[in-house]
């Protein structure tokens, strides 16, 4: 037998060994009104935030260091994060108050050495605004 004639035979038998459409639906359970899931009335649930994890180190460049005088400090955070994870993680590593935040997603760019091109991948960071008269220390 080619084999061909083997896949055709295989796919045969799976056809025949498949459930029907109507015993399908019959095993469906019809749900009711009291099967319904409870609405949802609290906050949305959050996964755990970890300092550690969300934030990745200070950002220290000519630029941060101009803003570090008018209270906000820049960040390189994890890609995934949000903007109230950042507020959290800020709040628990510095024990400061946040105020505001800004994030941007920074496009990676191309490298050249020579002959080889590469390419620096992109990051997300954060700038963080935080309450007049409290400071972070980050080695500015």
């Amino acid at each position: 037998m080619s084999i061909i004639g083997t896949i055709k035979k295989t796919l045969s038998e799976q056809e025949t060994k498949a459930p029907k459409k109507e015993a399908v639906v019959s095993r469906v359970k019809k749900a009711t009104v009291s099967d319904a899931a409870p609405e949802h009335t609290g906050s949305v649930q959050m996964r755990p935030v970890y300092a550690g994890r969300v934030i990745e180190h200070p950002y220290i460049t000519e630029k941060t260091s101009r803003c570090a005088a008018q209270n906000t400090y820049v960040f390189k955070v994890a890609r995934a994060t949000t903007k109230n994870e950042i507020v959290k993680a800020i709040q628990r590593m510095f024990k400061v108050t946040v105020t505001k935040v800004n994030v941007m997603n920074m496009p990676g760019k191309k490298v050249r050495l020579g002959r080889h091109e590469g390419r620096v991948p992109g990051f997300k960071k954060a700038m963080v605004t935080i309450k007049e008269g409290e400071t972070i220390d980050i080695g500015v």
